[in-house]
């Protein structure tokens, strides 16, 4: 690049400007390690496909990886194709070290809070009948399984979480969490020591909620439950997890929007209605 006429816009677009997800971001383009390499990447998405970008200046490589599939399906297959060539991962050795049945030294109130991982995603974590959960920003809460030494492991999602406790001695808060995903290190700050939402439903309340709501004619909200959570779809939009947000309200949190469930005198729900944008909009349940 130092000798095209683009050598001086290459320069400013890779000049690290701020911190983003544990990477440097310059004009677009993140910098940052993955799998124990220096990575110049960018990803991409629109309706139904996405798309990868990996420089590695070390060797010259370049990685380009187009998907006919949604779901950052693109930038997941990218950094499993980037993954040392004997396969280990700092995930199998802490699986393969842990105890059968660790249990964590510190109370669950030494690890929940919101953790701000970027402007737009933040992880909620919190304890749920003996067990702690996590929850990233528009997505399900994952149950974490305890590996000692402050780290918990979900090995459904390849993913591991570190806390880590800064400061004073014999501190009763984390600071922070490091996700490790993919390759990836991506530390998030506390914000706040206390969740005041639940994560998960009681057994058999979200099964309630079940089923098609005609906001208008051709445009249903389709809410189902999955994990004691309630999942909604407005059709031809992407489904999103809602938060409980009070007696039969749910809030979502990628938008400004809540849903309040409206029951009849039996106690069954008839309808729902989707607050957004200052408007009240009424959807009947429809008939299965």
């Amino acid at each position: 690049p130092g000798e095209t006429p683009l050598a001086e816009p290459i320069r400013l677009a890779l000049e690290p400007r701020t911190d983003f997800a544990g990477s440097k971001i310059g004009l677009g383009i993140l910098r940052g390690e993955i799998h124990g390499k220096e990575r110049i990447y960018h990803d991409g998405g629109t309706g139904g496909f996405t798309s990868s970008l990996v420089l590695t200046p070390e060797t010259n490589g370049v990685q380009i990886v187009l998907a006919n599939q949604a779901n950052n399906y693109a930038s997941q297959l990218a950094t499993l194709l980037l993954q040392p060539e004997d396969g280990k991962s700092a995930m199998a050795e802490i699986v393969a070290k842990r105890d059968e049945n660790p249990v964590p030294e510190r109370p669950w109130t030494a690890y929940e809070g919101r953790y701000e991982l970027n402007p737009q995603a933040t992880f909620l974590v919190k304890e749920v009948d003996g067990r702690l959960y996590a929850r990233l920003t528009g997505q399900v809460a994952l149950p974490l399984e305890y590996a000692g030494n402050d780290t918990f492991v979900n090995e459904s999602v390849g993913a591991w979480i570190a806390f880590v406790f800064e400061g004073e001695e014999d501190r009763k808060q984390a600071n922070s969490l490091i996700l490790n995903q993919a390759g990836r290190r991506m530390p998030a700050p506390l914000k706040k020591a206390a969740v005041e939402t639940s994560l998960l439903l009681p057994e058999g309340v979200a099964q309630q909620y079940e089923g098609t709501y005609q906001l208008a004619p051709g445009a249903d909200i389709k809410v189902t439950a999955k994990d004691r959570q309630l999942i909604v779809q407005l059709t031809g939009q992407q489904a999103i997890p809602v938060l409980p947000d009070g007696k039969d309200a749910f809030a979502y949190d990628v938008v400004e929007a809540r849903i309040v469930f409206n029951r009849d005198e039996e106690g069954e729900v008839k309808s729902l209605t989707l607050f957004q944008n200052g408007r009240e909009m009424k959807a009947p349940r429809k008939q299965s």
